[in-house]
């Protein structure tokens, strides 16, 4: 096109005939053209070039071992969950996947994380050279309908647990009598949530920090523990050292009698803070859906009356730390906000009339508030 929109000015710039010769032209300094090669297909006809391309032989593609964990973990799910209402894994049906899609949309995932769990499960089929033709439609149009919604998936808050909450839950995973010296892996398993609660909530921790973590990168002290983070969410390369301070705590949500009981019992010294599994030592954390699971199985096991989320133990730190009277702008450094609009989104106000603004008026009709109010009125 460049070529015929010069040759329309009729100014005798370029040989039209030089610029769309079969071999490639090459612009050197002083504005001479160089012929360096024939590109050898310019006169063959379509069908020969189309047999040409057909007897090429590429490289199979080799999967990213980030990618196969990821498949794996998804695959994992899928089977848990058919094992769970027992319904085949392979091959299964769109009502089956329909069921599968909506039943993670309802436990407050995202429909962009459920369907890459969905096109996962597609392909398994595909690899094992079943039928996928309509297998997704049903889980498609149920994520569809869900994201339109008010109550979409991802757009929920996770629920703030209370703090009789959170110490029922870890009074629930200490299992077994920890005086003796073998324990077994149900016991493991409640040391390993009990850290989850305990950590994650002083901590207010992500899901994913805790995945991260590393027993070697964890140093106690007198009042408490540092977490040292090799990468986090704002920070994946880990170019950036980031660090979480873990306060003892004189109540049933000491995180500290949490890590040391979690080291005793698993007998770890190194390796990750919540691994998949413990014979043999996995190389790989509890997947991101498997630590929701047990947080609810342990919430419902205490008798809590709310079903848990992601970010259920840092909202609930972000929560307790405003009712107490700390200022946004501390909570946001222990949150590791960047903004603090985003710290405010985190805290629920489970006793309006304290917080309420209005609070002020009624107490002093001047406009000045008492000095004893104003450090509850945040």
């Amino acid at each position: 096109m460049t070529v015929r929109y010069i040759e329309d000015l009729r100014l005798g710039l370029i040989d039209r005939d030089l610029v769309l010769s079969p071999r490639s032209v090459v612009a050197t300094p002083g504005g001479r053209l160089v012929q360096r090669k024939d590109i050898g297909f310019s006169d063959a006809a379509l069908e020969v070039l189309v047999e040409r391309a057909a007897k090429l032989k590429l490289p199979d593609a080799v999967a990213v071992p980030g990618t196969v964990r990821v498949r794996n973990s998804h695959l994992s799910v899928w089977a848990k969950f058919t094992a769970t209402h027992g319904l085949p894994a392979l091959p299964s049906t769109p009502e089956a996947v329909g069921f599968f899609a909506a039943s993670r949309a309802d436990r407050g995932l995202r429909p962009s994380y459920i369907r890459s769990q969905v096109t996962t499960i597609r392909a398994e089929h595909e690899k094992a050279g079943l039928v996928v033709a309509g297998l997704t439609e049903l889980a498609d149009e149920v994520l569809d309908a869900y994201s339109r919604s008010d109550d979409a998936p991802g757009t929920r808050r996770a629920p703030v647990l209370t703090r009789a909450d959170l110490a029922a839950m870890s009074r629930r995973t200490i299992e077994g009598d920890t005086s003796r010296r073998r324990f077994n892996d149900a016991e493991q398993r409640g040391a390993r949530e009990r850290l989850v609660v305990t950590v994650g909530y002083a901590g207010a921790m992500r899901i994913d920090d805790l995945r991260r973590a590393h027993l070697e990168d964890v140093e106690e002290a007198p009042w408490g523990l540092l977490v040292r983070l090799r990468s986090s969410k704002d920070n994946r390369r880990g170019d950036s050292a980031e660090a979480v301070v873990v306060l003892r705590r004189d109540d049933e949500l000491d995180p500290v009698s949490a890590f040391a009981h979690f080291l005793r019992v698993t007998g770890l010294t190194a390796g990750l803070l919540v691994p998949a599994s413990f014979v043999p030592p996995s190389p790989h954390p509890a997947s991101h859906d498997a630590i929701i699971d047990r947080l609810q199985l342990v919430a419902a096991a205490a008798g809590v009356g709310v079903v848990p989320g992601g970010h259920s133990l840092r909202r609930s730190w972000a929560t307790h730390a405003f009712e107490a009277g700390v200022d946004l702008v501390t909570i946001q450094r222990h949150l590791r906000h960047t903004k603090v609009t985003d710290t405010s989104a985190y805290v629920e106000l489970l006793t309006p009339w304290i917080h309420n603004p209005a609070r002020d008026l009624a107490d002093s009709p001047e406009g000045s508030a008492p000095a004893a109010d104003r450090t509850t009125t945040r």
